[in-house]
């Protein structure tokens, strides 16, 4: 059984993909009604599933008119094997990366 964060993340990849310029623009009051939840959810759901190390970009103006603004960006192998190379990297971030990598083609699910 998938958890609530797990829905929370295919949704949102999904819209992803279907963005032709990879950016998804919503509300967090919207997303929390949509799932049934807080938004303190949607909070971890961004802090632990689109950071800048898996290639995600998320921006938050919080409030009334508040927003979310996720962007994936571009995969540039060279450049993240150097931000990676000279610092700790947790085991979750490690499969951040693995994952993004696989979700774009340079490594396979047996790899």
């Amino acid at each position: 059984m998938r958890t609530l964060a797990d829905r929370i993340e295919t949704y949102l990849k999904q819209r992803l993909s279907e963005s032709p310029r990879g950016v998804v623009e919503i509300r967090r009051q919207e997303l929390a009604l949509l799932f049934a939840c807080v938004p303190s959810q949607i909070n971890y759901v961004l802090s632990t599933r689109f950071t800048v190390d898996q290639g995600y970009w998320v921006e938050s103006r919080r409030g009334g008119g508040g927003y979310l603004r996720i962007v994936r960006l571009p995969v540039d192998l060279h450049r993240l094997v150097e931000a990676l190379r000279d610092r700790p990297l947790s085991q979750q971030a490690a499969e951040g990366v693995v994952r993004r990598l696989e979700e774009e083609g340079l490594l396979s699910r047996r790899e």
